[in-house]
Protein backbone atom coordinates (compact mmCIF):
# COMPACT_ATOMS: atom_id res chain seq x y z
CA UNK A 1 0.00 0.00 0.00
CA UNK A 2 1.62 3.43 -0.90
CA UNK A 3 -0.50 5.95 0.80
CA UNK A 4 -0.70 9.37 -1.04
CA UNK A 5 0.20 12.53 1.55
CA UNK A 6 -1.47 15.74 0.52
CA UNK A 7 -0.15 19.11 3.09
CA UNK A 8 -1.35 18.42 6.45
CA UNK A 9 -3.55 15.79 5.29
CA UNK A 10 -3.88 12.15 6.31
CA UNK A 11 -2.64 9.88 4.20
CA UNK A 12 -5.45 9.09 0.95
CA UNK A 13 -6.04 5.65 1.37
CA UNK A 14 -8.27 3.08 -0.81
CA UNK A 15 -11.87 2.00 0.78
CA UNK A 16 -10.90 -1.62 0.67
CA UNK A 17 -8.00 -0.36 3.42
CA UNK A 18 -10.81 0.89 5.77
CA UNK A 19 -12.74 -1.98 5.11
CA UNK A 20 -10.26 -4.65 5.83
CA UNK A 21 -9.43 -2.56 9.09
CA UNK A 22 -12.92 -2.80 10.19
CA UNK A 23 -12.86 -6.10 9.50
CA UNK A 24 -9.67 -7.21 11.47
CA UNK A 25 -10.63 -4.87 14.52
CA UNK A 26 -14.38 -6.73 14.19
CA UNK A 27 -12.90 -9.92 14.37
CA UNK A 28 -10.13 -8.87 17.48
CA UNK A 29 -13.08 -7.83 19.52
CA UNK A 30 -15.19 -10.61 18.98
CA UNK A 31 -11.87 -13.50 19.44
CA UNK A 32 -11.15 -11.11 22.65
CA UNK A 33 -14.63 -11.23 24.42
CA UNK A 34 -14.65 -15.06 23.53
CA UNK A 35 -11.09 -15.62 25.27
CA UNK A 36 -11.92 -13.19 28.14
CA UNK A 37 -15.25 -14.88 29.01
CA UNK A 38 -13.67 -18.47 29.22
CA UNK A 39 -10.04 -17.64 30.45
CA UNK A 40 -10.65 -14.18 32.21
CA UNK A 41 -7.90 -12.77 30.39
CA UNK A 42 -7.24 -11.00 26.99
CA UNK A 43 -4.84 -12.65 24.62
CA UNK A 44 -1.49 -10.66 23.91
CA UNK A 45 -1.49 -8.81 20.75
CA UNK A 46 1.83 -11.50 19.88
CA UNK A 47 -1.20 -14.36 20.68
CA UNK A 48 -3.73 -12.60 18.91
CA UNK A 49 -1.50 -12.15 16.06
CA UNK A 50 -0.50 -15.54 15.72
CA UNK A 51 -4.17 -16.72 15.82
CA UNK A 52 -5.17 -14.75 13.11
CA UNK A 53 -2.16 -15.63 10.99
CA UNK A 54 -2.98 -19.77 11.46
CA UNK A 55 -5.98 -19.37 10.92
CA UNK A 56 -6.96 -16.96 8.65
CA UNK A 57 -7.72 -17.30 4.36
CA UNK A 58 -4.59 -16.47 2.46
CA UNK A 59 -4.42 -13.52 0.26
CA UNK A 60 -4.56 -13.29 -2.91
CA UNK A 61 -3.23 -10.25 -5.13
CA UNK A 62 0.23 -8.07 -5.50
CA UNK A 63 0.34 -6.11 -2.09
CA UNK A 64 1.34 -8.35 0.50
CA UNK A 65 -0.96 -7.20 3.76
CA UNK A 66 -1.01 -10.86 5.30
CA UNK A 67 -4.09 -13.46 5.72
CA UNK A 68 -7.70 -12.27 5.97
CA UNK A 69 -9.31 -13.21 9.16
CA UNK A 70 -11.46 -16.59 9.06
CA UNK A 71 -13.42 -16.28 12.70
CA UNK A 72 -14.95 -19.54 12.54
CA UNK A 73 -11.63 -21.14 12.35
CA UNK A 74 -10.57 -18.93 15.12
CA UNK A 75 -13.02 -19.65 17.45
CA UNK A 76 -12.14 -23.40 16.95
CA UNK A 77 -9.19 -22.88 17.92
CA UNK A 78 -9.86 -21.04 20.75
CA UNK A 79 -11.98 -23.75 21.44
CA UNK A 80 -9.24 -26.07 22.09
CA UNK A 81 -6.82 -24.30 24.43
Amino acid sequence: MNPTLSAGALPRLSLSFYLTVALVAGAVIALQGVHERRHGASLSPAAMRALLQETGTPQTGLAHIGPLPHAGRALERLGRR
